[in-house]
């Protein structure tokens, strides 16, 4: 995931999930289940792109959970040594 503070006010998300990863209907199961996620998180204001590959489709949902957790607690401890 990649974020960018652009001064707006709101909260963007972007999903880039490449053709190699599969056929459109699972690249849309993969959009589908990471927007499912990140609705219930609280992101920061500004952009944020969300990457995948293939591998998100086999997590169970509780999995996928933890690891999007974990990149948002990652992305915003980088963020706090950033500001500081």
């Amino acid at each position: 995931m990649t974020y960018v503070d652009d001064g707006d006010p709101t909260t963007r998300v972007a999903y880039a999930i490449p053709r190699r990863v599969g056929t459109a209907v699972e690249r849309n199961r993969i959009r589908r289940r990471l927007r499912a996620v990140l609705a219930d998180q609280p992101l920061a204001p500004g952009a944020h792109l969300v990457s995948a590959d293939r591998s998100v489709l086999t997590l169970t949902h509780h999995e996928l959970v933890e690891r999007v957790e974990d990149v948002l607690d990652a992305l915003a401890r980088r963020r706090g040594a950033v500001e500081r």
